[in-house]
């Protein structure tokens, strides 16, 4: 039993489901749920061949926001669709009324404007995190399209955006439509060991129309788009492309809900078959995840049946051999498909196909999407979250989890505020429920040495300084800075002399702005500015257990630095941005104010 157990542990295990679709046709199948939204447009715009509405128009739609803005910009862009976006300066949420329960697609897409690149953009439900902490930044595309299959078991979703230390945040367009639940497996636990809740997600990460060429949105009964395998195809052996008429695929009616007629009207062959050859698609993959495998035949290449069968490979390893395709599929030219669940421990994942019997070998299509689980698809908070995790107890006999930051780790720091961000919107039984914060005790005892326009007020009741006392410290710096002054100058009246201390006073008595530096008046984003000498009264608390963390500090002028960069977007000139008006929660007004 040991020896089973260790041989299962290291097997890939494979899964195979037949789409059960009875007598009913799917050719024309018109979703229930159909939002179609063009986020901050103020016109319809046709996109592959449907209509997409502007988000303050849907009826059954809502925007739940403290403050929103929309953008459209003149600049070319990768499609109309990319036009227009909508933009918050905090935590957002689309509302969508679902009428049919059952499996949906969400479909999200991202095109920043100029200056936009910084903003951080996460993507939840109330189950489930679909995009965590995307920027552009770093990003090689212009744009980014991510597709989802998740189910709807309530009569609204919530779709949340979350902006990161009040960064900006944005989207240009949503689709949330429903679609046919035979269309993928609901439970993938019974089929395979490995982690899979019952509750699961998945990501499209390739679609592929082998043997042709690519197949947008509109020519897919369920929009969706398939694009060439040239670019993965990586194969020592001889490969034709071969194809034959659509009409001469079987049972047609049914057959556009699995994938386009086009999809098994084309194919890859073997161009010669010899020993070990195989057809092969290299793909880079997210190490550490389990993947929804769907492998799409139909034999056009055959003469007579069972003259074709085949080894399928995922990484080398045999996931179905000698599979006779005719056999299964019940003739030639006949639809058929199979799905595997593999876990990729690398970020490579070769799919291969090659000849059983000396046979040719063949494949039509091919769809790889990422299985969201409890260590991925919520976050991998015990995985890859900021900070070690300690069992302890309150006072009141709870038992708790503590994590504890490292206020050394700049990064570490601000994924564990953004933990925490997350950690208070999503709801479910995988996840702790967030208690409460804890104080840093650590300190040092030490003599000072240094400008005493800097030194924390407490160390000359304490002797010691901490972590704390540097906070004070950067206090002085930043109003330096606001104030364009030195710290400590005795050409200034005696009151005036130490500058933290005259800054403080002007700001109990409200007149600090007649401190400020009259060259940043105009220069800057008043906003930006604000936030910055909120963040100095803060660090120059009186008494250390008041002031921030540094950690905290650097979020918030990070925050600050969003602010300023987001009012550089709102000033671009008229040539290639217009913007509508500032808006406080949701309106249907749009004002053009460039």
């Amino acid at each position: 039993m040991v020896m089973m157990l260790e041989f299962a542990k290291w097997t890939p295990f494979v899964l195979a489901f037949l789409l059960y679709v009875g007598k009913e046709s799917f050719a024309s199948y018109t979703p229930v749920d159909n939002y179609l939204v063009a986020c901050g447009s103020s016109n319809n715009i046709n996109f592959q061949g449907r209509t997409f509405i502007p988000d303050s128009e849907h009826p059954n739609l809502k925007i739940i926001a403290n403050k929103s803005m929309t953008i459209t910009s003149k600049l070319s862009v990768p499609s109309p669709l990319y036009q227009s976006a909508r933009l918050f300066s905090g935590n957002a949420s689309y509302l969508f009324k679902i009428q049919q329960h059952g499996m949906h697609w969400i479909r999200l897409y991202f095109h920043p404007f100029p200056n936009m690149t910084f903003a951080s953009i996460t993507v939840v439900t109330d189950r489930f995190l679909l995009l965590d902490s995307f920027t552009f930044k770093n990003y090689d595309g212009s744009h980014l399209f991510k597709e989802y299959a998740i189910s709807v078991t309530s009569n609204e979703l919530f779709l949340k955006f979350i902006s990161h230390h009040n960064s900006l945040v944005f989207v240009n367009a949503i689709e949330v439509v429903s679609m046919p639940d035979v269309l993928f497996p609901d439970n993938l636990k019974s089929f395979t060991p490995f982690s899979v809740p019952l509750e699961f997600f998945l990501e499209t990460v390739y679609r592929l129309n082998v043997g042709g060429e690519s197949i947008s949105a509109e020519n897919d009964t369920l929009n969706r788009s398939w694009e060439s395998d040239e670019t993965y195809f990586h194969s020592t052996s001889t490969a034709i492309n071969i194809s034959t008429n659509i009409s001469a695929i079987k049972h047609p009616d049914f057959l556009p809900i699995t994938a386009p007629p086009l999809v098994y009207a084309t194919a890859k062959a073997l161009g010669s078959v010899f020993a070990e050859s195989n057809l092969n698609w290299v793909f880079h993959v997210s190490p550490d995840f389990l993947y929804f495998v769907r492998m799409h035949f139909c034999d056009i290449i055959s003469k007579s049946p069972n003259s074709l069968v085949l080894n399928l490979f995922i990484n080398g390893r045999i996931t179905l051999g000698n599979f006779d395709l005719s056999s299964l599929s019940g003739d030639l030219a006949e639809p058929y498909f199979k799905d595997f669940v593999f876990y990729s421990s690398g970020e490579t994942m070769r799919v291969s196909v090659g000849p059983a019997l000396m046979s040719n070998a063949t494949m039509n299509g091919l769809e790889i999407l990422k299985i969201s689980n409890e260590h991925s698809g919520l976050n991998g908070f015990s995985e890859r979250g900021f900070g070690k995790v300690y069992k302890g107890t309150l006072e009141n006999g709870k038992t708790v989890a503590i994590k504890v930051a490292n206020p050394e780790s700049r990064q570490g720091l601000n994924e564990f505020h953004n933990e925490i961000e997350l950690l208070s919107w999503l709801r479910h039984q995988n996840l702790v429920s967030l208690v409460g914060p804890l104080l840093d005790k650590s300190h040092v005892t030490t003599n000072v040495k240094g400008s005493f326009g800097y030194v924390d007020p407490e160390y000359f009741r304490t002797k010691y300084l901490t972590k704390k006392s540097d906070v004070y410290s950067f206090g002085v710096v930043l109003i330096e800075v606001i104030c364009g002054k030195p710290a400590l100058d005795d050409g200034r009246p005696t009151q005036q002399m130490n500058l933290a201390l005259w800054a403080l006073s002007c700001h109990g008595k409200g007149t600090f702005y007649e401190m400020m530096d009259p060259y940043l008046i105009g220069k800057v984003n008043m906003d930006s500015l604000k936030k910055v000498s909120e963040l100095a009264w803060k660090c120059l608390e009186e008494r250390r257990v008041n002031r921030p963390p540094m950690g905290y500090v650097l979020c918030e002028l990070e925050e600050a630095l969003h602010l300023e960069l987001a009012s550089q977007v709102l000033n671009n000139n008229g040539d290639s941005v217009t913007h509508a008006s500032v808006e406080n929660g949701f309106t249907d007004d749009i004002e053009n104010v460039a």
